[in-house]
């Protein structure tokens, strides 16, 4: 029942992923959608639902079955980008244009590259869902949010939750969209284990 209820948070994390992404495909700015695709991390912590590049980071910190529990959020995850992006996509077939050009210059990044703006994405991801959770001033835990969010967007970072959703929307159902998201989802992975592997070798340096 816990692993359906997992699944269940996740496809609600992807709703709202969708969400963010249809604002940031509705603006001409991309400075004002990437401050508003913000709104989809924010209601996701506030409602403690499942984003796998926000529980990615605490890999390092858990047992090996949390590995299926990742699985299970990236499922999840799926589910609702792949609803969210063919519902906007049918409801406002602009959008499903946009999305295809988006998607078809995603697609378009050699592999190598792609890894290498996943990890900056899953490392930014990191700092803001960890500081939200951990800060105690009110203000540093939404500006965490509101900052990393606009910065990976503007540095062309690659986030793999959102790029279902962009591939989705647009229709790009191609084998290469598999590969590419797989990738992405791995750099996601190894930037969001990044500082806190860094943080255990350091109290470790301390302890010597």
């Amino acid at each position: 029942m816990q692993h359906l209820f997992d699944i269940v948070k996740g496809i609600l994390a992807g709703l709202l992923i969708s969400v963010g992404g249809t604002v940031y495909l509705s603006c001409e700015s991309p400075v004002v959608g990437s401050i508003f695709f913000t709104i989809g991390l924010f209601v996701i912590c506030e409602f403690g639902f499942n984003l796998f590049t926000g529980k990615c980071g605490y890999l390092t910190e858990n047992k090996p079955s949390y590995l299926l529990f990742l699985l299970e959020v990236w499922v999840g995850n799926l589910i609702g980008c792949l609803a969210g992006g063919l519902a906007v996509g049918l409801a406002r077939p602009e959008l499903a244009e946009t999305a295809a050009r988006l998607s078809e210059k995603k697609l378009a990044i050699p592999l190598h590259h792609a890894l290498i703006l996943a990890v900056f994405c899953g490392l930014l991801m990191y700092i803001a869902v960890h500081t939200y959770k951990t800060a105690s001033n009110p203000l540093g835990k939404y500006l965490a949010l509101f900052l990393c969010v606009p910065v990976f967007i503007l540095s062309g970072f690659e986030h793999s939750i959102a790029d279902m959703f962009y591939l989705a929307c647009g229709r790009a159902f191609l084998p290469e969209a598999l590969l590419f998201l797989a990738v992405v989802t791995v750099g996601n992975v190894l930037g969001g284990i990044l500082l806190p592997l860094a943080g255990r070798l350091t109290k470790r340096e301390n302890v010597k």
